[in-house]
């Protein structure tokens, strides 16, 4: 778990910007402190937002865990702050820590 700790980088993201678009993939898992985080689709070049998540939330964690690529569109709807950390550090800690691993899989 220490890994994962030491592995966190803090990250900003100014409002209206798209974090992860559509068959995207995760380059890291983004772990939102504060802001508002909308989750939706696009259809015929509409963008609609159905789900909101305020302050503490979680991006991304099981595209990176599995290799997925992002079925949804992720926006930041205010400035957000949070951290994340990268793919390579999260599978370094998945191989190193298998009781972890298990757990999280």
């Amino acid at each position: 778990m220490n890994k994962v700790l030491r592995g966190l980088e803090p990250r900003f993201i100014i409002k209206k910007t798209i974090i992860i678009n559509e068959l995207d993939e995760f380059g890291e898992i983004i772990f939102v402190k504060n802001g508002v985080v909308g989750i939706g689709f696009e259809i015929n070049k509409q963008q609609n937002f159905c789900i909101r998540f305020e302050n503490k939330c979680v991006i991304g964690a099981y595209g990176v865990t599995f290799n997925q690529r992002a079925a949804f569109i992720y926006k930041a709807f205010t400035n957000l702050s949070g951290y994340f950390i990268r793919k390579f550090r999260w599978n370094e800690m998945l191989e190193s820590c298998p009781e972890i691993a298990k757990i999280m899989k």
